[in-house]
């Protein structure tokens, strides 16, 4: 995704114009999933909370998901690397990959992303603090 401007841009772009929406207090785009399945996915809420957290409301955005600062630094970074001239995008492609390589956070912020949606799943709860206190 970093590699290819357009696929990262692209979505950057929807996820922009999914944001304006939510923000305005317009519905977003559904979710196939929870229309689907009938469950909420794993990032179901992550509007909500990205919303309240780029409003300052911090309490807000751990009750709707707390992935949702993890998911603004991604969304930063693949933005970045669809706008950054070519030598400095190079050199953020380089130091994405390599802190990959040396760490696996990926794969550790995937297994994490997944752990915590079967565990709101699991208690019935879509939010973060009702799921640590009850």
């Amino acid at each position: 995704m970093l590699r290819d401007r357009r696929i990262g841009l692209v979505l950057v772009g929807a996820l922009v114009v999914h944001m304006a929406l939510v923000g305005s207090g317009l519905p977003g785009w559904w979710c196939p999933v929870r229309e689907g399945l009938h469950v909420p996915c794993p990032g179901c809420g992550l509007s909500r909370a990205g919303d309240a957290m780029f409003h300052g409301n911090w309490a807000r955005m751990l009750e709707m998901h707390a992935f949702a600062p993890v998911a603004a630094l991604l969304v930063a970074v693949v933005a970045a690397a669809g706008l950054l001239p070519g030598r400095s995008r190079r050199a953020l492609i380089r130091a994405v990959e390599a802190v990959e390589v040396r760490t696996g956070l990926t794969l550790f912020l995937a297994s994490a992303f997944i752990v915590y949606w079967a565990a709101r799943l699991a208690h019935g709860r879509t939010d973060f603090i009702n799921l640590l206190t009850h």
